[in-house]
């Protein structure tokens, strides 16, 4: 298992969402460098698997995702929330940059799919989180 700096796992996200960017077909889970990080690979994300490993409880469920990235369009940005008892990450609420990633993807549009992908590389982290 590899420890990963906070500016690492941030390098590591961009070359993730570029790959994407470059392979919109194609699911981030299908990135062909998760074999080197397998405790990422679980989540698919670097900025969740750094948010998550801040809030793992003491029975090792994941409590609430301290995310990195500064996601607009969301009114909680640090949490996850429950909408009718559902948890929901910050990225993936509707608006969010992610959530466009996701509707583009479901209807196969691979132009905005990688363009949407670029822009996530792109997103601004909080290093210190």
């Amino acid at each position: 298992m590899k420890n990963l700096t906070s500016r690492e796992e941030y390098m590591k996200h961009h070359q993730l969402w570029l790959w994407c960017a470059k392979n919109p077909e194609k699911d981030k889970c299908q990135w062909p460098y998760w074999i080197d990080y397998p405790e990422y690979r679980r989540v698919a994300c670097f900025a969740c698997g750094r948010g998550q490993k801040r809030s793992i409880s003491e029975n090792d469920t994941i409590q609430f995702c301290e995310c990195p990235i500064k996601w607009k369009k969301t009114k909680i940005a640090a949490s996850m929330i429950h909408v009718n008892n559902i948890s929901t990450l910050p990225c993936e609420q509707r608006g969010t940059l992610y959530w466009k990633y996701k509707l583009y993807k479901k209807i196969k549009d691979y132009r905005k799919v990688s363009d949407i992908a670029y822009k996530i590389s792109t997103l601004t982290w909080d290093i210190n989180k």
